[in-house]
Protein backbone atom coordinates (compact mmCIF):
# COMPACT_ATOMS: atom_id res chain seq x y z
CA UNK A 1 0.00 0.00 0.00
CA UNK A 2 1.48 3.22 -1.11
CA UNK A 3 1.18 6.57 0.72
CA UNK A 4 3.97 8.43 3.18
CA UNK A 5 4.35 6.42 6.33
CA UNK A 6 6.22 9.63 8.11
CA UNK A 7 6.05 13.24 7.26
CA UNK A 8 9.78 12.53 6.35
CA UNK A 9 8.15 10.40 2.79
CA UNK A 10 5.99 13.30 1.68
CA UNK A 11 7.04 14.87 -1.21
CA UNK A 12 5.63 17.90 -3.54
CA UNK A 13 4.47 15.07 -6.36
CA UNK A 14 2.48 13.27 -3.56
CA UNK A 15 0.90 16.37 -2.13
CA UNK A 16 -0.08 17.95 -5.93
CA UNK A 17 -1.62 14.39 -6.56
CA UNK A 18 -4.27 14.10 -3.30
CA UNK A 19 -4.98 17.69 -3.84
CA UNK A 20 -6.38 17.60 -7.14
CA UNK A 21 -7.71 14.30 -6.28
CA UNK A 22 -9.53 16.07 -3.50
CA UNK A 23 -10.62 18.66 -6.00
CA UNK A 24 -9.28 21.72 -4.39
CA UNK A 25 -6.59 22.27 -6.28
CA UNK A 26 -7.21 22.20 -10.52
CA UNK A 27 -4.22 23.39 -12.41
CA UNK A 28 -1.44 24.33 -9.19
CA UNK A 29 1.14 22.39 -8.76
CA UNK A 30 3.05 22.07 -5.29
CA UNK A 31 7.01 22.65 -6.14
CA UNK A 32 7.88 23.23 -2.43
CA UNK A 33 6.58 22.62 1.36
CA UNK A 34 8.08 23.36 5.01
CA UNK A 35 7.00 21.31 8.02
CA UNK A 36 6.87 21.73 11.27
CA UNK A 37 5.85 19.48 14.52
CA UNK A 38 2.94 20.66 16.30
CA UNK A 39 0.45 19.32 19.43
CA UNK A 40 0.81 19.64 23.02
CA UNK A 41 1.32 15.99 23.49
CA UNK A 42 4.47 13.71 22.99
CA UNK A 43 2.93 11.74 20.34
CA UNK A 44 1.36 9.26 21.97
CA UNK A 45 -1.47 9.20 20.16
CA UNK A 46 -0.65 10.39 16.69
CA UNK A 47 2.20 12.42 15.63
CA UNK A 48 0.76 16.08 14.27
CA UNK A 49 2.98 18.01 11.55
CA UNK A 50 2.00 21.66 10.03
CA UNK A 51 3.10 21.35 6.08
CA UNK A 52 3.01 25.11 4.40
CA UNK A 53 2.70 24.86 0.50
CA UNK A 54 4.25 26.77 -2.11
CA UNK A 55 2.51 26.74 -5.95
CA UNK A 56 3.69 27.19 -9.21
CA UNK A 57 0.78 29.44 -9.78
CA UNK A 58 -1.94 31.00 -7.72
CA UNK A 59 -5.21 29.52 -7.66
CA UNK A 60 -8.82 30.63 -4.79
CA UNK A 61 -9.15 27.91 -3.03
CA UNK A 62 -5.65 26.02 -2.90
CA UNK A 63 -4.95 25.79 0.51
CA UNK A 64 -1.85 27.72 1.90
CA UNK A 65 -1.21 24.94 4.54
CA UNK A 66 -2.46 21.41 5.67
CA UNK A 67 -1.92 19.15 8.38
CA UNK A 68 -0.31 15.91 8.20
CA UNK A 69 -1.43 13.37 10.81
CA UNK A 70 0.60 10.00 11.32
CA UNK A 71 0.63 6.91 13.60
CA UNK A 72 2.73 7.04 16.34
CA UNK A 73 6.72 6.01 15.19
CA UNK A 74 6.56 3.22 18.08
CA UNK A 75 5.00 -0.40 16.38
CA UNK A 76 3.63 -1.49 19.84
CA UNK A 77 1.63 1.86 19.96
CA UNK A 78 0.70 2.45 16.74
CA UNK A 79 -0.87 -1.49 17.49
CA UNK A 80 -2.77 -0.61 20.30
CA UNK A 81 -4.04 2.62 18.47
CA UNK A 82 -5.16 0.30 15.24
CA UNK A 83 -8.65 0.45 16.19
CA UNK A 84 -9.32 4.18 17.05
CA UNK A 85 -7.05 5.00 13.80
CA UNK A 86 -9.32 2.85 11.73
CA UNK A 87 -12.27 4.20 13.47
CA UNK A 88 -11.51 8.09 12.63
CA UNK A 89 -11.04 6.92 9.06
CA UNK A 90 -14.50 5.43 8.85
CA UNK A 91 -15.90 8.76 10.13
CA UNK A 92 -14.51 10.67 7.53
CA UNK A 93 -15.17 8.57 5.21
CA UNK A 94 -18.72 7.85 5.38
CA UNK A 95 -19.76 10.48 8.21
CA UNK A 96 -18.18 13.69 8.44
CA UNK A 97 -20.14 15.07 5.02
CA UNK A 98 -23.39 14.58 6.73
CA UNK A 99 -22.85 15.15 10.75
CA UNK A 100 -24.04 18.64 11.02
CA UNK A 101 -21.27 20.21 12.89
CA UNK A 102 -17.75 21.72 10.86
CA UNK A 103 -15.20 19.03 10.99
CA UNK A 104 -12.24 19.34 9.38
CA UNK A 105 -12.07 18.33 5.61
CA UNK A 106 -9.95 15.23 4.83
CA UNK A 107 -7.78 15.42 1.52
CA UNK A 108 -6.27 11.74 2.21
CA UNK A 109 -6.70 9.21 4.31
CA UNK A 110 -5.53 5.48 4.50
CA UNK A 111 -3.91 2.49 6.79
CA UNK A 112 -1.84 -0.45 6.54
CA UNK A 113 -3.75 -3.30 8.19
CA UNK A 114 -0.57 -5.02 8.92
CA UNK A 115 2.05 -2.45 10.45
CA UNK A 116 -1.12 0.05 11.46
CA UNK A 117 0.71 2.65 9.51
CA UNK A 118 -1.53 5.40 9.24
CA UNK A 119 -1.68 8.82 7.61
CA UNK A 120 -4.42 11.43 7.24
CA UNK A 121 -4.44 15.03 5.67
CA UNK A 122 -6.24 17.64 7.06
CA UNK A 123 -7.52 21.14 6.91
CA UNK A 124 -5.22 23.17 8.84
CA UNK A 125 -7.53 25.18 11.51
CA UNK A 126 -4.61 27.02 12.57
CA UNK A 127 -6.13 30.50 11.89
CA UNK A 128 -8.94 29.53 14.32
CA UNK A 129 -8.79 30.12 18.16
CA UNK A 130 -7.93 27.54 20.72
CA UNK A 131 -7.91 27.53 24.16
CA UNK A 132 -5.12 25.65 26.30
CA UNK A 133 -6.51 22.83 28.57
CA UNK A 134 -5.76 24.18 31.64
CA UNK A 135 -7.52 27.31 31.43
CA UNK A 136 -11.20 27.98 31.90
CA UNK A 137 -13.82 27.40 28.74
CA UNK A 138 -15.97 30.57 28.38
CA UNK A 139 -19.96 30.17 28.64
CA UNK A 140 -20.60 31.48 25.57
CA UNK A 141 -18.11 29.03 24.08
CA UNK A 142 -19.25 26.11 26.43
CA UNK A 143 -23.10 26.52 25.04
CA UNK A 144 -21.84 27.12 21.41
CA UNK A 145 -20.22 23.69 21.66
CA UNK A 146 -23.27 21.60 23.61
CA UNK A 147 -25.28 23.31 20.64
CA UNK A 148 -23.51 22.08 17.97
CA UNK A 149 -22.97 18.32 19.13
CA UNK A 150 -26.82 17.81 20.94
CA UNK A 151 -27.69 18.73 17.24
CA UNK A 152 -25.81 15.48 16.11
CA UNK A 153 -26.63 13.58 18.91
CA UNK A 154 -30.32 14.07 18.36
CA UNK A 155 -29.60 13.46 14.50
CA UNK A 156 -28.11 9.68 15.39
CA UNK A 157 -30.29 9.19 18.64
CA UNK A 158 -31.03 5.31 19.02
CA UNK A 159 -33.22 3.82 16.47
CA UNK A 160 -34.09 6.33 14.28
CA UNK A 161 -33.14 5.65 10.46
CA UNK A 162 -29.93 7.95 10.33
CA UNK A 163 -28.63 6.19 13.43
CA UNK A 164 -29.28 2.80 11.44
CA UNK A 165 -27.83 3.73 8.52
CA UNK A 166 -24.27 4.66 10.37
CA UNK A 167 -24.31 2.31 13.43
CA UNK A 168 -21.90 -0.23 11.06
CA UNK A 169 -19.11 2.47 10.80
CA UNK A 170 -19.37 2.99 14.76
CA UNK A 171 -17.27 0.94 17.08
CA UNK A 172 -19.14 -0.06 20.21
CA UNK A 173 -17.38 2.03 23.52
CA UNK A 174 -15.89 -0.64 25.67
CA UNK A 175 -13.00 -0.31 28.86
CA UNK A 176 -9.56 -1.03 27.86
CA UNK A 177 -9.10 -0.94 31.76
CA UNK A 178 -9.48 -3.87 33.80
CA UNK A 179 -9.86 -4.76 37.53
CA UNK A 180 -6.59 -5.84 38.11
CA UNK A 181 -5.02 -2.82 35.69
CA UNK A 182 -6.87 -0.34 37.88
CA UNK A 183 -5.85 -1.57 41.29
CA UNK A 184 -1.99 -1.60 40.29
CA UNK A 185 -1.79 2.04 38.65
CA UNK A 186 -4.21 3.43 42.01
CA UNK A 187 -1.05 3.77 44.36
CA UNK A 188 1.35 5.19 41.81
CA UNK A 189 -0.96 7.60 40.56
CA UNK A 190 -1.90 8.71 44.37
CA UNK A 191 1.64 8.93 45.09
CA UNK A 192 2.24 10.93 42.02
CA UNK A 193 -0.26 13.72 42.39
CA UNK A 194 0.24 13.81 46.36
CA UNK A 195 -2.07 16.76 48.27
CA UNK A 196 -3.31 17.88 44.75
CA UNK A 197 -5.95 14.80 45.24
CA UNK A 198 -9.52 15.58 46.17
CA UNK A 199 -10.84 13.97 49.44
CA UNK A 200 -12.79 10.50 48.49
CA UNK A 201 -11.28 10.14 44.89
CA UNK A 202 -8.58 7.05 46.00
CA UNK A 203 -11.76 5.54 48.28
CA UNK A 204 -14.07 5.79 44.80
CA UNK A 205 -11.52 4.51 42.66
CA UNK A 206 -10.97 1.19 44.78
CA UNK A 207 -14.84 0.65 45.14
CA UNK A 208 -15.36 1.53 41.33
CA UNK A 209 -12.47 -1.13 40.31
CA UNK A 210 -14.49 -4.34 40.35
CA UNK A 211 -17.63 -3.08 38.80
CA UNK A 212 -15.44 -1.54 35.67
CA UNK A 213 -16.89 -3.83 32.64
CA UNK A 214 -20.35 -3.38 34.65
CA UNK A 215 -19.75 0.81 34.07
CA UNK A 216 -18.53 0.01 30.26
CA UNK A 217 -21.77 -1.95 29.65
CA UNK A 218 -24.22 0.57 31.30
CA UNK A 219 -23.08 2.75 28.66
CA UNK A 220 -24.40 1.13 25.13
CA UNK A 221 -27.48 0.21 26.83
CA UNK A 222 -30.12 1.98 24.88
CA UNK A 223 -30.47 5.07 24.36
CA UNK A 224 -27.11 5.58 22.35
CA UNK A 225 -25.58 8.04 19.59
CA UNK A 226 -22.86 8.92 17.99
CA UNK A 227 -20.22 9.77 20.70
CA UNK A 228 -17.18 12.07 19.90
CA UNK A 229 -15.90 10.21 23.31
CA UNK A 230 -13.08 13.24 23.63
CA UNK A 231 -14.69 16.42 23.91
CA UNK A 232 -11.97 18.27 25.78
CA UNK A 233 -11.29 22.13 24.89
CA UNK A 234 -8.01 21.13 23.04
CA UNK A 235 -10.28 19.63 20.06
CA UNK A 236 -12.09 22.48 19.31
CA UNK A 237 -11.27 25.38 17.19
CA UNK A 238 -13.30 28.63 17.53
CA UNK A 239 -14.37 30.97 14.59
CA UNK A 240 -15.02 34.30 16.00
CA UNK A 241 -15.55 36.37 12.39
CA UNK A 242 -19.43 34.99 12.35
CA UNK A 243 -20.19 37.46 15.31
CA UNK A 244 -21.69 35.62 19.18
CA UNK A 245 -21.74 32.81 19.22
CA UNK A 246 -18.56 31.41 17.88
CA UNK A 247 -18.85 28.39 15.30
CA UNK A 248 -17.27 25.48 16.36
CA UNK A 249 -15.18 23.05 14.28
CA UNK A 250 -14.87 19.71 16.30
CA UNK A 251 -11.47 18.05 15.93
CA UNK A 252 -10.12 14.53 16.27
CA UNK A 253 -12.50 11.82 15.90
CA UNK A 254 -10.29 8.74 16.86
CA UNK A 255 -12.81 8.00 19.65
CA UNK A 256 -16.10 7.95 17.76
CA UNK A 257 -18.08 5.29 19.42
CA UNK A 258 -21.86 4.37 19.90
CA UNK A 259 -22.51 5.02 23.05
CA UNK A 260 -24.50 7.17 25.55
CA UNK A 261 -24.67 10.73 24.67
CA UNK A 262 -23.53 11.35 28.38
CA UNK A 263 -20.26 10.41 28.03
CA UNK A 264 -19.74 13.55 25.84
CA UNK A 265 -21.20 15.72 27.85
CA UNK A 266 -20.01 14.45 31.44
CA UNK A 267 -16.59 15.15 30.16
CA UNK A 268 -16.88 18.29 28.87
CA UNK A 269 -18.64 19.94 31.87
CA UNK A 270 -16.03 18.06 34.38
CA UNK A 271 -12.44 18.49 32.33
CA UNK A 272 -13.01 22.07 30.51
CA UNK A 273 -13.55 24.31 33.53
CA UNK A 274 -11.58 24.98 36.68
CA UNK A 275 -13.88 23.45 39.88
CA UNK A 276 -15.39 27.08 40.59
CA UNK A 277 -16.26 27.59 37.40
CA UNK A 278 -18.25 24.44 37.04
CA UNK A 279 -19.93 24.38 40.17
CA UNK A 280 -21.27 28.04 38.86
CA UNK A 281 -22.23 27.05 35.58
CA UNK A 282 -23.03 23.27 35.64
CA UNK A 283 -26.93 23.18 35.79
CA UNK A 284 -27.35 25.85 32.76
CA UNK A 285 -25.01 23.98 30.77
CA UNK A 286 -26.43 20.22 31.65
CA UNK A 287 -30.08 21.43 31.43
CA UNK A 288 -29.96 23.63 28.68
CA UNK A 289 -28.02 20.74 26.86
CA UNK A 290 -30.82 18.68 27.70
CA UNK A 291 -33.75 20.92 26.76
CA UNK A 292 -32.03 21.10 23.44
CA UNK A 293 -32.38 16.96 22.96
CA UNK A 294 -36.02 17.87 23.47
CA UNK A 295 -36.70 20.57 21.28
CA UNK A 296 -34.89 18.15 18.42
CA UNK A 297 -37.57 15.88 18.67
CA UNK A 298 -35.58 13.27 21.91
CA UNK A 299 -38.19 11.97 23.38
CA UNK A 300 -38.94 9.65 26.43
CA UNK A 301 -35.56 10.64 27.93
CA UNK A 302 -35.96 12.39 30.68
CA UNK A 303 -33.74 14.71 32.92
CA UNK A 304 -33.29 12.77 35.61
CA UNK A 305 -32.04 9.58 33.35
CA UNK A 306 -29.75 11.81 31.64
CA UNK A 307 -28.05 13.20 35.26
CA UNK A 308 -27.99 9.37 36.25
CA UNK A 309 -25.86 8.63 32.68
CA UNK A 310 -24.27 11.84 33.15
CA UNK A 311 -22.61 10.34 36.77
CA UNK A 312 -22.07 6.74 35.27
CA UNK A 313 -19.91 8.30 32.15
CA UNK A 314 -17.75 10.29 34.57
CA UNK A 315 -17.46 6.75 36.47
CA UNK A 316 -16.05 5.36 33.13
CA UNK A 317 -13.76 8.23 32.64
CA UNK A 318 -11.86 7.46 35.93
CA UNK A 319 -9.97 4.48 35.34
CA UNK A 320 -8.50 5.47 32.43
CA UNK A 321 -7.10 9.16 33.29
CA UNK A 322 -5.75 7.07 37.10
CA UNK A 323 -3.75 4.62 34.54
CA UNK A 324 -2.48 7.30 31.72
CA UNK A 325 -1.53 9.50 34.86
CA UNK A 326 0.43 6.51 36.74
CA UNK A 327 1.91 5.51 33.64
CA UNK A 328 3.27 8.72 31.46
CA UNK A 329 2.73 11.93 34.59
CA UNK A 330 6.44 11.38 35.11
CA UNK A 331 7.10 12.95 31.41
CA UNK A 332 4.19 14.90 31.41
CA UNK A 333 5.43 16.83 34.76
CA UNK A 334 9.15 17.45 32.88
CA UNK A 335 7.76 20.47 31.34
CA UNK A 336 5.70 23.48 32.57
CA UNK A 337 2.72 23.03 30.12
CA UNK A 338 2.46 19.30 31.14
CA UNK A 339 2.44 20.11 34.77
CA UNK A 340 -0.35 22.85 34.71
CA UNK A 341 -2.33 20.50 32.43
CA UNK A 342 -1.79 17.70 35.38
CA UNK A 343 -2.70 20.14 37.98
CA UNK A 344 -5.90 20.95 35.81
CA UNK A 345 -6.84 17.23 35.11
CA UNK A 346 -6.61 16.35 38.94
CA UNK A 347 -8.19 18.90 40.06
CA UNK A 348 -11.22 18.85 38.04
CA UNK A 349 -11.80 15.16 39.37
CA UNK A 350 -13.59 17.13 42.75
CA UNK A 351 -16.85 16.41 39.80
CA UNK A 352 -17.05 12.88 40.89
CA UNK A 353 -17.37 14.01 44.21
CA UNK A 354 -19.59 16.91 44.03
CA UNK A 355 -22.15 14.98 41.88
CA UNK A 356 -22.22 11.52 44.60
CA UNK A 357 -20.94 9.32 41.64
CA UNK A 358 -20.77 6.76 44.39
CA UNK A 359 -24.13 6.42 44.42
CA UNK A 360 -24.33 5.16 40.75
CA UNK A 361 -21.38 1.99 41.03
CA UNK A 362 -23.31 -1.10 40.02
CA UNK A 363 -24.21 -3.45 42.81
Amino acid sequence: MDFPRTVDEITSEWLTQVLSESGVVIRANVVSFQSERIGGDTGITGVLNRIRLEYDSQEPGAPGSVVAKHSPDEASTRTLLKYRNAAELRFYKNIADEVGIDVPHMYFGEMDEETAECVLLLEDLGHLRAVDQDDDCSTEDALAVLTGISGVHARYWSDTPDFERISKYLPKITSSITTETLNKNIAPFVELVGESLPDGIEQLARKLAPKISKVGEMLYESPVTLSHTDLKITNMFFDDSVGSPPRVTFYDWQGVRAAKAALDISYFVSANFSTQTRRKIEHQLLDGYHQSLVDQGVKGYSLDEFMYDVRVALLFRLPPRICSTAILGKTMMATAEGRANMSALVERLQTLIDWNCDEVIPK
